[in-house]
């Protein structure tokens, strides 16, 4: 921890402290229990509690690169202005912020993860500031930046923001955060920039034809209840293949969910809400931060703005309808031939 408390209820920082202070005790905010000051010519000054205690609110054995980001997160804020403190601690909930910044009359919490910890601590931790009218980001550190993100990662640390799910990261070097975007693609495979549409969309049709073709048992039972249907799973609409990203948050692969959507609209108009209810029904990842209905809203809403911009659907009245009769085709084939995406038109999504 970088903040004790002196014998005179004073709060003092490792960091400005001399090495004649590592005689003296202090206290730690949150359990009251004995720190000394830990200095050496290495590591950055730090206090530890004397007795191996427990305290959940303070974390013996902080990295070095946790304490060097929350100095680093606290001078970048000084620099714009605000008051920031370190370590407050929080008695109500009995939890301690790594960074408290106020600014132009609001106050919000940094917290400034470069450990692993669980989606349920980060769930109860959100909550607890939520409580005291604070607002959270949590920031990743190096440690998490050094490898890719899984998407449960994603789930548990991103928020929306801008009508998109995003994340929070800090970069030691410049010293800026940086927010990155939760999009994905079918397949789990994001677009490159250089891949054009019809090839991403001929890679995805023979993905999903060799899935097929290994008798997947999930994929199994979407091909049985399409059949019910006399409708073939590879020749379900382009639409529902994923040409262009959507936020993040499915568990598992977009389309399956896409399909069961058009199916719906297919079999007659329906509103949003119907939609929405429906996605109640598929598998989420567990969000830390965000709650999964804002996910479900703002997914559904993107997957709905595609098809509406790509002539796919109509909205009258708040009831959503395909556009033109079903378009399904009869084999793999037929389908490949039916592909077609003009170039300027891909050209302008891109910069969307």
């Amino acid at each position: 921890m970088l903040v004790a408390v002196t014998e005179n209820g004073r709060f003092v920082q490792a960091n400005e402290l001399t090495v004649q202070a590592k005689t003296k005790l202090y206290h730690c905010p949150a359990c009251k229990g004995a720190v000394r000051l830990k200095m050496g010519e290495v590591n950055l000054p730090y206090f530890a509690h004397v007795n191996l205690i427990e305290c959940d609110s303070f974390a013996e054995g902080e990295s070095a690169g946790h304490l060097t980001g929350k100095l680093a997160i606290r001078d970048y804020f000084h620099a714009q202005g605000a008051v920031v403190t370190l370590e407050q601690y929080f008695p109500e909930v009995q939890q301690r912020a790594d960074v408290l910044v106020e600014f132009n009359g609001g106050r919000f919490v940094i917290e400034y993860q470069c450990a692993p910890i669980s989606v349920q601590k980060v769930i109860h931790r959100t909550a607890g500031y939520r409580q005291l009218g604070l607002r959270v980001i949590w920031v990743l550190g190096d440690t998490y930046q050094a490898r890719q993100l899984s998407r449960a990662t994603w789930a548990k640390f991103s928020q929306i923001l801008h009508g998109e799910l995003q994340l929070c990261v800090w970069r030691m070097q410049p010293g800026c955060f940086e927010w990155l975007s939760w999009m994905e693609q079918d397949f789990t495979h994001r677009q490159k920039q250089h891949v054009v549409k019809t090839k991403l969309a001929e890679i995805q049709l023979l993905k999903l034809q060799q899935q097929i073709t290994r008798k997947d048992p999930y994929l199994q039972r979407i091909v049985l209840e399409l059949y019910r249907l006399q409708r073939r799973l590879v020749g379900m609409p382009w639409m529902v293949h994923n040409i262009i990203g959507l936020p993040g948050g499915v568990k598992g692969e977009a389309w399956p969910v896409k399909l069961m959507l058009y199916l719906a609209i297919e079999s007659g108009p329906k509103t949003q809400t119907q939609l929405l209810k429906q996605l109640a029904n598929c598998e989420w990842q567990k969000f830390g931060v965000a709650s999964v209905r804002q996910v479900q809203a703002l997914w559904l809403n993107r997957m709905l703005t595609q098809w509406f911009e790509a002539g796919e659907i109509v909205v009258n009245d708040g009831q959503i309808s395909l556009t033109t009769a079903p378009n399904w085709y009869a084999d793999y084939q037929e389908k490949l031939a039916g592909l077609n995406i003009a170039p300027e038109n891909n050209e302008k999504t891109s910069k969307k």
